[in-house]
C-alpha cells in the first residue's frame, strides 16, 4: 500500500503535467513515484513520454530499475540474454576498406517471443 507521501507526490506530479505535459523532469519523478508504489507499467509509460534530446540518459537507468521490479532480476537477465543472442544472429558487421563499420541486417522474423 502506498504511503501518504507517495500518494501526494503522485498527485503533485500529475497536476504539474496537466499544466505542462512536456516537462520531462515531472515525467521522470512521476515514474519514480509509480515505481515506489509497485505500479511498474505506469512507471514505464511515464518514461516513454519524455521528449528532450538528453532524456535517454535519465530513462536508461530508470527503465532498467523498473524492469527489474516488474519482471524480477532473473527474468530480466534471461530476456536480455535472448535479445543479445537474437541481435547477434540477425545482424552482421561489415567493414569497408576505409575501416568504417556498417551494420547490415540479415532480416528479422515477423514475431519473436522472448518469454
Amino acid at each position: 500500500m502506498a504511503s501518504g507521501r507517495q500518494t501526494r507526490e503522485t498527485l503533485h506530479f500529475q497536476e504539474v503535467l496537466k499544466l505542462d505535459p512536456d516537462f520531462d523532469q515531472a515525467h521522470y519523478r512521476l515514474s519514480d513515484a509509480y515505481e515506489l508504489r509497485g505500479m511498474y507499467p505506469e512507471a514505464i509509460t511515464e518514461l516513454q513520454k519524455m521528449k528532450s534530446p538528453d532524456a535517454s540518459r535519465y530513462v536508461n537507468g530508470r527503465l532498467g530499475h523498473t524492469l527489474i521490479g516488474l519482471l524480477g532480476k532473473e527474468v530480466l537477465l534471461e530476456v536480455l540474454s535472448v535479445l543479445h543472442a537474437t541481435a547477434r544472429q540477425f545482424f552482421t558487421f561489415s567493414f569497408s576498406a576505409a575501416g568504417t563499420t556498417g551494420l547490415a541486417s540479415s532480416g528479422f522474423p515477423r514475431s519473436t517471443s522472448v518469454l
